[in-house]
């Protein structure tokens, strides 16, 4: 969800489009990216939550020591967007474990991380509210499709 670009400073709205620069496409189209990009971002946060996290706390990793964990050229605004739907399937996951079983016991399946890093998806809608920015259903069948390949 893009923030109000009247509570943000110059310096940090330039930042956010460096690594965002989906933000100015009109159709707010996502890149895809490398999904060992997605699942080390992924290893990186979960670790720093281990070691740092504490009940009702966030942890950030932040940007200089994310980039060191992804392949050069890996922009990062694309991977935390794409990350971010992970909460969410493993919500699903739990709801429903046989109808999505590629998550369990917390460990996620390589197919989850090379779907989401492929799915066509795009912005939330400024209210952050709506559906899913992307199909259901193709992100299913791609996530079939990674674990059967």
């Amino acid at each position: 969800m893009k923030p109000s670009d009247d509570k943000i400073p110059e310096e940090m709205r330039n930042r956010i489009m460096e690594q965002m620069p989906w933000l100015k496409n009109p159709n707010n189209l996502i890149p895809i990216v490398n999904p060992d990009d997605l699942k080390s971002l992924y290893k990186l946060q979960n670790d720093l939550v281990a070691k740092h996290g504490q009940p009702g706390k966030t942890v950030v990793v932040g940007g200089e020591v994310a980039k060191r964990a992804l392949s050069p050229g890996a922009n990062l605004g694309d991977l935390i967007y794409r990350l971010g739907w992970i909460g969410q399937l493993k919500e699903w996951s739990e709801a429903r474990p046989l109808e999505f079983p590629w998550i369990h016991d917390g460990k996620i399946d390589d197919a989850v991380f090379k779907a989401l890093a492929i799915l066509p998806m795009s912005e939330l809608p400024p209210s952050g509210r709506g559906p899913f920015p992307f199909d259901a259903e193709e992100l299913m069948g791609l996530i079939k499709k990674e674990s059967e390949a």
